[in-house]
């Protein structure tokens, strides 16, 4: 194959990982750096920078001397920047709502409509309602990034104008017409926002730039090393859970992490429920579905309450007790939505809370309990989704570690779930992505063959686990 090693970098809301893969699918070297703070609110955009600067320098030499290709997934946010690429302001996370009144009462009467044909439902946080929501306050910034498009710009250029962000990102402004890929005129004019200040659009797979000397002496990666453009974490794994799928097979793609992002692959963006969103996908066409509440950032929280670690060490404590447990907690129910509903309900103003607690409950009730409340909250979504009622749930993410959780996922959501046997598929999108950039149509068909993510198949009613390809 023509295609070199690449460097796929995942910024998640809770850590770094960067790993060196060849286009055989294979992790030469990897590294992976904690994420202090709770991202989801606000974040130092300087601060991830560095982290993904020296992650990528703690890298062996002779693994960065390999590297072909740079492609970075990232969390949603916003960080907002001055003409040279200077931080201006607290950068704004995932769950950060800023300017998302000023951007819904802009719209006025033509709302429904300019919401239509962006494919949101509700108006979107993000770099446009960042933009709007601090003008008179940080008058100073130029531009409104999402975080991947952050560190895409600071590792090739140092110029405003030729920031770029892939169609995805740009969907997730809320300032994309998704059906043609393009910035919105309507409604930049309306907000009076012009698209510099979210850069020019070009696909995920999409050589960028190159490192310049500066990143290259920070990261000891070549200076000239190709960047593609990339995507957000959620698509970009989905990227990964999707690319073996079947041609018109509508199985379900689910990126579980502390919140899970859930979608069907599409041709057709019309067919989209009214309470979805719609993105432009990496490898063509479109998915259809949306980001859930917290979901397993409720199960983190919930096993820090009980006493343990995080979720792994709470199972491995009361696992057995957990199995013991009926569907259904015997009667003990917890709502997970912590910082509000997004899909399929949009309501900032739900949170969480526990009903049915009696004296016969203890920890392991309540750690099966938040696992099926997470779930539920997937299976909200799923059930909306325009996909068979047997169609299988493709599981990848912090979920997919654990085949118990696995079974009550299945359980809830009444479909069989694959649980993918290697969960980190934002990492593996990613690499995907940036192999991508130069393969030839037949190299393209055998890259998506290798990357596609093998799964452990768990059925509703618990049966032995059966094992075939993800797809």
């Amino acid at each position: 194959m023509t295609v070199g090693p690449v460097l796929a970098v995942d910024i998640g809301t809770s850590s770094v990982r960067v790993a060196v893969v060849t286009p055989d699918a294979e992790v030469v070297d990897d590294v992976r750096a904690a994420r202090p703070g709770d991202p989801g609110r606000s974040f130092d955009a300087e601060a991830m920078w560095s982290t993904v600067v020296a992650s990528i320098a703690a890298l062996t030499p002779a693994a960065r001397s390999a590297v072909r290709v740079v492609s970075v997934a990232a969390h949603l946010g916003t960080v907002l920047l001055d003409e040279r690429l200077r931080v201006t302001a607290p950068a704004l996370g995932w769950s950060d709502r800023s300017g998302v009144g000023a951007v819904s009462e802009a719209f006025g009467d033509d709302r429904a409509e300019l919401l239509r044909h962006t494919g949101r439902p509700v108006p979107a946080a993000g770099p446009l309602a960042a933009l709007v929501g601090v003008r008179g306050t940080h008058g100073s910034a130029a531009l409104a990034l999402s975080p991947k498009d952050f560190v895409v710009a600071r590792l090739t250029t140092q110029l405003a104008a030729e920031v770029t962000t892939d169609p995805t990102s740009a969907a997730y402004t809320g300032a994309l017409d998704v059906a043609s890929a393009t910035w919105s005129a309507p409604v930049l004019d309306r907000l009076g926002v012009a698209p510099d200040a979210l850069g020019r659009i070009v696909p995920a797979t999409a050589v960028v730039g190159t490192v310049r000397d500066a990143a290259a002496r920070a990261t000891g990666l070549r200076p000239g090393t190709p960047v593609v453009s990339g995507g957000p974490d959620g698509t970009v794994g989905l990227t990964a859970l999707l690319a073996g799928a079947a041609e018109g097979e509508r199985a379900v793609g689910d990126v579980a992490g502390t919140t899970d992002v859930v979608a069907v692959r599409t041709a057709d963006p019309a067919e989209a429920p009214p309470t979805a969103v719609v993105n432009p996908f990496p490898l063509g066409g479109w998915t259809i579905g949306g980001p859930t509440g917290t979901t397993g950032g409720a199960v983190a929280q919930w096993s820090r309450l009980l006493g343990f670690r995080d979720t792994a060490h709470a199972f491995e404590v009361l696992g057995d007790e957990v199995d013991a447990i009926p569907p259904g907690s015997d009667g003990l129910r917890i709502a997970v939505e912590s910082s509000g509903s997004r899909f399929p309900r949009w309501d900032d103003a739900v949170r969480g809370g526990v009903a049915g607690l009696t004296d016969r409950h203890g920890r392991a009730h309540l750690l099966r309990a938040v696992v099926e409340g997470g779930a539920r909250a997937v299976r909200d979504a799923v059930d909306v989704l325009p996909v068979p009622s047997d169609a299988p749930v493709l599981l990848a993410g912090g979920a997919a570690r654990s085949l118990r959780i696995a079974a009550i996922r299945a359980t809830v959501l009444g479909r069989p779930v694959h649980a993918c046997d290697q969960p980190d598929v934002t990492l593996t999108g990613a690499a995907l992505i940036g192999a991508l950039a130069d393969a030839t149509t037949g190299e393209r068909a055998a890259l998506l063959e290798r990357f596609a993510r093998r799964g452990t198949v768990v059925d509703p009613q618990g049966a032995r686990p059966a094992r075939l390809g993800v797809a």
